[in-house]
């Protein structure tokens, strides 16, 4: 007969053989479960599961993991469709003055034109070139700084002198304004800086004051001291404002205001190039306006700044 210890012993070892079994079957439909989690993530059918029991991590890890590619996915779809109308609104805005540089040269080539004519001409032609001209030079700044191919050549300057001649050079450029354009400066502060590119940068933010906004509109230029350490250009004007849905969206790339038909004439591509051109030089850009009450625009560096 068989003792009650070897009994107990083998009664013992059916329990650990069945449990074994049932933790292997229990495991094993719990991995299925994880495969097919992962399996559905990558299909994009996957529904967030409640992070419970001793899988709680790995499910809670799967949600996480699904919710980042859905929100990849849709920033991949807005940045397709942004290109798609982006590439239209450019196509559009190259055909545009494209279209009076043919007429005129359909007109030259056609009969001998009076000297009028001509000149009138030789006028609308230059001022087609130039925008297309600016298009394209927008194009390639801004992928060369994307691409970090633009070659910066940073030097200490005062940001007074540099920003003062960004207003000399537009009203220049538009001497219609000359009148409404203030500047004024409180500080003395100099940054480190590629002084091409950060004037780029405040004649975008100037053009754009001047561009969406009706003649007599004035806007005023203030270079001031920010917190410890930084400095600011501030663009200020008491035009239309733009629209709060609109604020969001200013500077990125390839979006060009609703609000009216002067935001179309460009590249959308203006304040996104200021905008990471003050990235690029250790700063940053916002905007703050109320419709029907003008907008500003503060682009705040830091002082001598380091390479």
């Amino acid at each position: 007969m068989y003792s009650v210890a070897a009994i107990a012993g083998a009664f013992l070892a059916v329990l650990l053989v069945a449990a074994t079994v049932i933790y292997g079957i229990w495991i094993t439909r719990k991995l299925r479960h994880v495969v097919e989690g992962v399996e559905s993530v990558a299909r994009r059918t996957y529904r967030p599961r409640s992070p419970e029991g001793a899988f709680g991590p790995v499910t809670r890890a799967l949600n996480q993991l699904d919710s980042e590619m859905r929100a990849s996915d849709e920033a991949a779809r807005k940045t397709e469709r942004m290109r798609r109308e982006w590439i239209e609104n450019i196509t559009h805005d190259m055909r545009t003055p494209l279209s009076p540089i043919k007429g005129y040269a359909e007109l030259l080539s056609d009969g001998a034109p009076t000297e009028a004519d001509m000149r009138e001409g030789g006028r609308i032609v230059l001022r087609n070139v130039d925008r297309i001209d600016a298009l394209v030079g927008d194009l390639k700044l801004a992928y060369e700084i994307d691409g970090g191919l633009y070659p910066l050549r940073r030097e200490t300057i005062p940001l007074e002198r540099l920003v003062r001649e960004c207003v000399i050079d537009m009203v220049n450029a538009e001497p219609t304004r000359a009148d409404t354009i203030e500047f004024s400066s409180l500080t003395h502060a100099a940054v480190r800086a590629d002084v091409a590119l950060l004037s780029r940068a405040v004649g975008n933010i100037l053009a754009n004051a001047l561009r969406h906004n009706p003649p007599g509109t004035r806007v005023a230029v203030r270079v001031e001291d920010a917190q410890p350490g930084w400095c600011a250009v501030e663009v200020a004007d008491n035009g239309e404002g733009i629209a709060e849905e609109d604020l969001p969206r200013l500077f990125e790339r390839h979006w060009k205001g609703s609000q009216n038909e002067a935001q179309s004439a460009g590249s959308g591509l203006g304040l996104a190039i200021a905008r990471e051109v003050a990235e690029l030089h250790g700063g940053h850009i916002r905007a703050e306006s109320t419709q029907g009450s003008g907008a500003t625009f503060r682009v705040e560096l830091p002082i001598r700044a380091s390479n």
